[in-house]
């Protein structure tokens, strides 16, 4: 039985109205905040979009939306989609890494862990005995192509800002971001306390082996970012993190934990620092161009994952993972991939091109590869190194035990079919 008590004459209509099928489109309220800490260049709007399934678990549920349009805007721009951490607010968005972006920032209220609710939620059943889904990605998405169809928006260069929601709804529309910037993670990666557990639980129901979402999956699994890192069967983007790892080592103080260890070990794009030099690890957006060490990035770039970097480290006052490098001068041809990698320091590593549009090789077959050292301040001439890496069942292929020279001006990796480099 659904909850009738709130309904009355207040709210309800005396006669029927005609009604069409769709997802709604989001209505304007009126300028939005302004103040310190949030003043950005632009003009902030407030929208609500009403709701029903599949983007709410019951009808006539409303969502609110801050929209920050930048001045003077006629060609289509980028979009950061924010996404508030614990406690704060879309109103108020704390972070911006570009000037001329559009800022979508949904609110998560009420709380639903940025996933969805149980859709016994509203009514007189118990919620052991419901499924969960995942209705607030799916409005989000939508509000999200509504952007695309009535605002200025480059579809293509859509980033996910913020803490846990940002790298939930990536990794599970992985083909709608050009890159995700993580600000922090929740409680700084740490599990979440009682508090959060209450309301995540009023949300979707007990933490249980018999409590399920649509996919049948149990123990709030879907909530899992390294579960779902490990078991995610498309390219994701580029995952720039500050701060500590999701859900990082119990009782350990430095930054590392599942969700980095996960991204390394599925060989998925991460560079993720934390302490005092996390900045400079990790690399800064221009907050003009929007490149991010001078690339920009879009959700069809190609996109280079370094893992077994031997210049990671997990200290208390610096962290690395991924490396900290970056890469220019990318050719994607349908025989041939090149790109010239770079890194703060000597080390070794893998790579695993991610996202490649071109160069498409099958299963099972064998390439051949030139990595060259370009440069060498220090005078020297490394041997270059050369071999073949058989493609996997999906398409990928590792090239493992790359050598960087630090101070050289990039290492120049030539991927291709054997004649290639005969």
């Amino acid at each position: 039985m659904q909850n009738t008590v709130d309904f009355s004459a207040a709210n309800s209509l005396e006669q029927p109205v005609t009604e069409s099928v769709g997802v709604g489109e989001p209505v304007l309220q009126g300028k939005g905040l302004w103040g310190p800490f949030f003043d950005y260049p632009g003009t902030r709007w407030v929208y609500v979009q009403w709701c029903a399934p599949p983007l709410a678990p019951q009808p006539n549920m409303y969502f609110n939306y801050s929209v920050l349009i930048p001045p003077n805007t006629s060609a289509k721009v980028p979009v950061e989609l924010y996404f508030h951490p614990q406690g704060y607010s879309y109103a108020q968005p704390g972070k911006k890494l570009l000037r001329d972006s559009i800022q979508i920032a949904p609110h998560d209220y009420p709380p639903s862990g940025w996933y969805g609710f149980n859709d016994a939620t509203g009514t007189l059943q118990s919620l052991a005995s419901g499924t969960v889904r995942n209705h607030t990605q799916q409005r989000i998405v939508a509000f999200c192509q509504w952007a695309q169809r009535n605002l200025p928006v480059d579809p293509q260069r859509v980033i996910a800002v913020g803490a846990d929601g940002a790298a939930l709804l990536a990794l599970n529309y992985p083909q709608m971001f050009a890159m995700v910037w993580i600000t922090g993670f929740d409680k700084q990666g740490e599990a979440a306390g009682p508090e959060q557990v209450r309301k995540l639980a009023e949300a979707w129901g007990p933490c249980s082996d018999m409590l399920r979402d649509d996919r049948g999956r149990n123990n709030w699994q879907w909530a899992e970012l390294d579960k779902l890192v490990l078991g995610a069967e498309h390219d994701l983007p580029l995952f720039c993190c500050r701060g500590p790892s999701w859900r990082k080592i119990e009782g350990y103080g430095k930054g590392q934990g599942r969700f980095y260890a996960a991204m390394l070990q599925a060989r998925q794009p991460l560079q993720a620092g934390w302490g005092w030099e996390a900045a400079r690890n990790l690399g800064l957006m221009d907050w003009y161009t929007g490149a991010w060490r001078g690339m920009i990035l879009r959700n069809d770039s190609p996109i280079m994952a370094i893992s077994n970097a031997s210049n990671d480290v997990d200290r208390e006052s610096s962290g690395l993972a991924g490396g900290g490098a970056w890469w220019k001068d990318l050719q994607d041809a349908p025989e041939q991939f090149a790109v010239t990698l770079v890194f703060p320091s000597d080390c070794t590593f893998d790579l695993t091109p991610r996202r490649l549009q071109h160069f498409r090789p099958q299963p099972k077959e064998v390439l051949s590869y030139r990595a060259t050292t370009l440069a060498d301040q220090a005078g020297g001439s490394p041997q270059a190194q050369s071999g073949r890496v058989v493609v996997d069942a999906h398409g990928k292929f590792t090239i493992t035990g790359l050598r960087y020279v630090g101070r050289s001006a990039g290492l120049k990796i030539v991927v291709g079919k054997s004649q290639v480099f005969e």
